[in-house]
């Protein structure tokens, strides 16, 4: 600061006492003093108001007029942030301390001033205050970050208890700022939360970490209860232990009510599609069985009537036309089409003698049809195991996986495995075949295999099941569906 103007107010109505000041100011060195006099409390205050000195020295005595000490409030009162030095004589001299509480920088007598005194008292009392003015600053800024955030800010002390609060926090819990203070803010933590954030909070509090955040629920003032994202840490490190916690919460309880319908939409959805592949089984049953019982037992009917009128006729030559051979060979190929469709509709061996049987039976009719592919099963399993209402979907979920295996693979190898391990029901099919870029299975729209994938998943994870598919170019495909077993 030195080599530096420093602009000096002296309040003296003794010419004598002046003309000291004046003289000792001048004797500094490295200093230059732009020093004003004013004789009056009045005059003071009019010259405070420009705010022009970095400065002021009272005399702790001026006659009639208020006391230094008094002029020193009024000063404050009307805004002035100047330092203030107050001087007096060896007859007024009061006590140091009671008089620095005030808020004066310094308390000099007049009769022991020396330069070197005074300099450092006025370059004490401006570096302070400098400091004080940068300090002041700091606070309003913080102040203003913290009253003016968005979430909500709370300073916690030792016993849990609010130390300050912003404005976002109160305005979310609905408390008034002397209530929330009042109040252990743990109390408000929802009880299924409380003992997690308590082990948090210790860890913090003891150094085994720098910081937590963990989702809440704290009970507002209304009685409702609130989520919250909760971050806490403590203040940067210093040589003492902090006195206080920073607890940062965004509230979030909108959003989770939005996760928690969209939740309880998916939850009736599931149902809804549960109930609907229900329905269509019990209408494919229904049709197939229909088909085999009506439309099968009437073919059957029909075909041995004409085998019985051929074999009525003897050698007797036909009439010109279709043949009764023909058309025994007509009635035969629809009994065969119709037991196809009523077997790929629901196949009746499912319900007769359950799923083990029938996926042994539908590998051997895939290795009929496709004698290039050998398929390999093994089962650690047993039928009671599997839940009636599972049958039917892993058997869905097999025949499609399959069908994508003829269709798409190009393997000459199937390994299809069904076993229950974990608490869980587990099928597994896997080809050696020519496999296929993950990305296009569910990006591109257009690839064949897509849907039939989609079902699949649809239809395992529709039972609360989980669906992963594993492939990749030149190294074959698997599926893994796995239930759990209630």
């Amino acid at each position: 600061m030195k080599n530096q103007n420093v602009r000096v107010l002296l309040v003296e109505n003794n010419d004598h006492h002046y003309s000291l000041i004046q003289d000792m100011l001048l004797n500094i060195r490295g200093w230059r003093f732009d020093l004003d006099r004013v004789p009056t409390c009045s005059d003071a205050l009019k010259e405070a108001k420009r705010k022009h000195h970095d400065v002021y020295l009272l005399d702790y005595r001026l006659g009639s007029e208020p006391d230094g000490l008094k002029l020193f409030k009024e000063l404050r009162l009307n805004g002035s942030g100047a330092p203030i030095i107050l001087l007096t004589d060896p007859d007024g001299r009061e006590s140091k301390i009671h008089v620095m509480r005030k808020g004066v920088s310094d308390f000099l007598d007049k009769s022991r001033i020396m330069p070197h005194v005074l300099e450092r008292s006025i370059r004490y009392a401006v570096e302070h205050a400098k400091i004080l003015e940068a300090l002041q600053e700091s606070e309003a800024r913080f102040r203003g970050v913290f009253h003016g955030a968005a979430i909500g800010i709370a300073l916690i002390g030792a016993k849990r208890r609010v130390v300050e609060s912003n404005t976002a926090l109160r305005r979310m819990l609905g408390y008034g700022k002397k209530e929330l203070h009042r109040l252990d803010f743990q109390k408000l933590l929802h009880p299924d939360d409380a003992k997690e954030n308590k082990k948090l909070y210790q860890e913090l509090i003891s150094g085994k970490r720098e910081h937590y955040q963990v989702v809440n629920r704290y009970l507002r003032k209304n009685r409702q209860w609130m989520w919250a994202n909760l971050t806490v840490s403590l203040p940067l490190k210093s040589k003492e232990k902090s006195q206080f916690a920073i607890f940062m919460v965004e509230d979030i309880t909108e959003r989770m009510q939005a996760k928690e319908a969209l939740r309880e939409s998916g939850k009736k959805l599931r149902i809804l599609s549960t109930k609907l592949l229900e329905t269509q089984e019990k209408e494919r049953k229904l049709v197939a069985q229909e088909l085999h019982d009506s439309i099968g037992a009437s073919l059957a009917a029909i075909k041995y009537a004409l085998e019985n009128k051929l074999d009525k006729m003897g050698g007797a030559p036909e009439p010109e036309g279709i043949s009764l051979e023909q058309l025994i060979s007509m009635a035969q190929e629809t009994i065969d089409e119709c037991r196809r469709i009523s077997t790929d509709l629901r196949p009746s061996i499912l319900d007769d003698l359950g799923l083990l049987a029938t996926i042994r039976w539908i590998c051997r009719k895939f290795e009929r049809i496709y004698s290039a592919i050998r398929v390999e099963c093994r089962f650690h399993i047993k039928e009671k195991d599997v839940p009636e209402s599972l049958k039917v979907i892993i058997y869905r979920v097999l025949q499609e996986a399959l069908n994508n295996v003829a269709k798409h693979s190009g393997s000459d190898y199937v390994y299809l495995y069904l076993a229950k391990k974990n608490g869980k029901i587990e099928l597994s099919v896997e080809d050696n075949g020519r496999g296929f870029d993950m990305d296009e299975v569910f990006i591109h729209k257009d690839y064949a295999g897509g849907m039939g994938l989609a079902g699949m998943k649809e239809r395992t994870e529709l039972f609360d099941g989980q669906f992963i598919l594993c492939s990749g170019k030149n190294a074959g495909t698997r599926i893994k569906a796995t239930w759990p077993i209630r």
